[in-house]
């Protein structure tokens, strides 16, 4: 089987994607990349995992991409989202998005709140970086794993389903991540 990368930016825009490809085939996986506008003509049974990237800021991306998503809650398989991934997933399941409230740009720090496979290898308090006008609060069907000094919802995770997702930027510097839910959160 593959993992399906799924671009949230731009169609020429690949900056992040390209890291999560180098990530997949260092690990000797398999892989697509798609823009998230094809997604409604992709046959997502050819894929056991996907990986919803970030996008540049700007406003309105979330609701803009949200038709393109629909079938996330029908996939029950393991879904990991970044940023624009993390604010897709949380309207798809009701949370409310905030608007640049809690908005952070550049270095910072997530505060781990419930262990959680995501987390191997990392401590309590794991350096991040961030870019994101907008948030989301914490679904209904969701656990929060983490919080940070402005953003409450840094890190969530399905309460049955294996989907994970996260406020910052995992591509940049926190690529243990991706290879920690590739190898944790098995369909």
């Amino acid at each position: 089987m593959k993992t399906l990368i799924v671009n949230n930016a731009g169609v020429n825009i690949k900056d992040f994607v390209y890291p999560l490809s180098y990530k997949l085939e260092s690990m000797n996986a398999r892989y697509d990349v798609r823009h998230f506008s094809e997604l409604p003509e992709i046959d997502k049974g050819n894929y056991d995992r996907v990986l919803l990237s970030a996008s540049p800021m700007g406003d309105d991306i979330v609701e803009h991409h949200l038709p393109f998503y629909q079938w996330v809650r029908s996939y029950g398989k393991p879904i990991f989202g970044i940023c624009a991934g993390h604010q897709v997933i949380g309207r798809l399941y009701g949370a409310e998005l905030i608007r640049a409230d809690e908005m952070e740009d550049g270095l910072g720090y997530i505060i781990v709140d419930r262990d959680d496979p995501i987390f191997n290898g990392y401590g309590k308090e794991i350096p991040v970086m961030q870019h994101h006008r907008d948030s989301i609060t914490v679904p209904e069907d969701f656990l929060k794993l983490a919080h940070s000094s402005i953003c409450e919802n840094q890190v969530m995770r399905h309460k049955s389903l294996p989907i994970v997702t996260v406020q910052f930027h995992a591509e940049e510097m926190n690529m243990m991540m991706v290879e920690n839910f590739y190898n944790f959160y098995k369909s």
